[in-house]
């Protein structure tokens, strides 16, 4: 058996971490390699997963979001009415630009 083989097998049953020191007599529980997801973990696959079109919103900002949508459809707003509609409605949110720019791109992504 080579060494390289060892040290992975060492590795495999938890006998060494990623930095190849030797642990024995170290007790591994399921706590150590659980089979579930942590609630910490559930949230960051929430953040990078989202679908925008599942999200539920109350009642009421939904009602008034689809009049906001089809307002803006019917009045065929050009480029720069649409970019001074983002804006208003952007800076009523308080977004900062650094999560203007991160939000824009997990919606790339969607689209």
């Amino acid at each position: 058996m080579k060494d390289s083989s060892f040290k992975k097998m060492l590795k495999d049953i938890g006998m060494i971490n990623e930095n190849t020191e030797i642990q024995l007599g170290k007790i591994r529980t399921d706590k150590d390699f659980p089979p579930f997801k942590t609630p910490q973990q559930i949230e960051e696959e929430k953040l990078d997963e989202v679908d925008f079109d599942k999200v539920r919103l109350p009642g009421q900002v939904d009602r008034f979001l689809n009049k906001f949508v089809q307002a803006m459809k019917d009045a065929n707003l050009n480029r720069i009415k649409r970019s001074a509609v983002l804006f208003k409605v952007i800076d009523a949110a308080g977004i900062s630009p650094q999560q203007l720019m991160a939000d824009i791109q997990k919606i790339k992504k969607e689209l």
